[in-house]
């Protein structure tokens, strides 16, 4: 497999880039897949369709073996295998917007030790919030971006944010109260 995918990228560099990737990340990522579907056909289908997606887009990861491409790559298998759930079991959720106050976070992980702390309470969150956020925020993915990484409809995508940016801005009051990380 790993030779279907070096073939669809251009440069020396990529080809390294992501072929270390496969090899460090590719159990971690089976094993997400095959705990949402309990299928090893179908996690090994998620994992290959995060990888397809991957390929697109390679220049997202800066570091090979740190917290925040593990969190990606996860983020990337979880949406396919979820996607496969879906397809199998004719489940489809629709996100409601609701009409909260929304948070200013690109003001408030302005300073690395805020966005370390941001960071951490977003990684707690449920995944169908904290996977937006992260893609949004963290590794500044447009709409279209975080739809084909998550599998879900492009409309949904800022419905979901608006609602997880809600999410964040409850439980940073809760911790923090008016006082920021």
């Amino acid at each position: 497999m790993l030779g279907i995918y070096l073939a669809m990228l251009d440069t020396p560099e990529e080809k390294s880039k992501f072929e270390v990737l496969y090899k460090e990340y590719r159990s971690i990522m089976y094993n997400h897949a095959y705990g949402i579907l309990k299928d090893k056909y179908l996690a090994e289908d998620a994992v290959h369709n995060a990888f397809l997606k991957l390929t697109k887009n390679l220049e997202k990861v800066n570091e090979i073996k740190c917290k925040e491409t593990r969190n990606y790559l996860v983020i990337l298998v979880r949406g396919a295998a979820i996607n496969f759930y879906n397809q199998n079991k004719k489940i489809v959720s629709i996100d409601e917007l609701d009409d909260t106050d929304t948070l200013d976070l690109p003001e408030l992980i302005e300073n690395r030790l805020e966005r370390e702390r941001v960071f951490e309470i977003i990684s707690n969150m449920d995944n169908k919030y904290s996977d937006i956020l992260m893609l949004k925020l963290f590794y500044d993915c447009s709409n279209e971006e975080v739809a084909q990484s998550l599998n879900i409809n492009p409309e949904h995508v800022s419905i979901r944010f608006f609602r997880a940016k809600e999410k964040l801005k409850k439980l940073i009051i809760e911790e923090y109260g008016n006082d920021r990380p």
